[in-house]
């Protein structure tokens, strides 16, 4: 994996010389709660509801580890729907894109806050990270996908919903 990508060069065409080939939306199964911790998100299922589908062929990831299917580069967009509880004004949660390029060793590419505003009792709110990967190995370049928060906290899954989801989507060869 390259990085983050710069222009699309001298390729004629759709943005990096291609049209898009795939294009899918994964989404988490269920809430979760965590505690003062940084957790790795694993539990994905291919978004099925009504209607919606999926663009060329993606892989289901093995415990959290999304492989892409071809290289090229990829947009890749993570969103979360989040709560927390902490009593000393701290109330955001953090979620990050992390990536490979030998199948072992991960390093955070992107990440974002998610700020939240109080009800009460605890703090709700949600946030989006997108990022334009260049994958170069198929074999070895690979992302996660990982969240933290301050203190007790979680995030609102649910299969059916985008209350946590992933997109991603090919824009072109490299």
């Amino acid at each position: 994996m390259s990085g983050i990508i710069g222009g699309a060069g001298s390729k004629s065409g759709v943005i990096g010389g291609s049209l898009t080939k795939n294009a899918v939306i994964f989404a988490l199964n269920g809430d979760e709660s965590t505690a003062a911790t940084t957790t790795a998100l694993t539990d994905w299922t291919k978004h099925t509801p009504e209607c919606l589908g999926e663009l060329g062929t993606f892989a289901s990831p093995s415990s959290g580890v999304f492989a892409f299917p071809r290289t090229g580069f990829w947009y890749v967009e993570i969103h979360l729907s989040t709560w927390t509880h902490h009593a000393n004004g701290d109330n955001s949660c953090e979620m990050g894109v992390w990536g490979t390029d030998d199948n072992s060793t991960y390093a955070r590419i992107a990440y974002g806050r998610a700020p939240n505003s109080s009800d009460g009792n605890y703090y709700r709110g949600g946030g989006s990270v997108s990022v334009i990967v260049d994958i170069t190995d198929v074999t070895n370049d690979k992302v996660k996908f990982m969240y933290s928060s301050i203190d007790t906290g979680g995030y609102l899954g649910g299969g059916a919903s985008n209350g946590c989801s992933i997109l991603f989507i090919h824009l072109g060869d490299t």
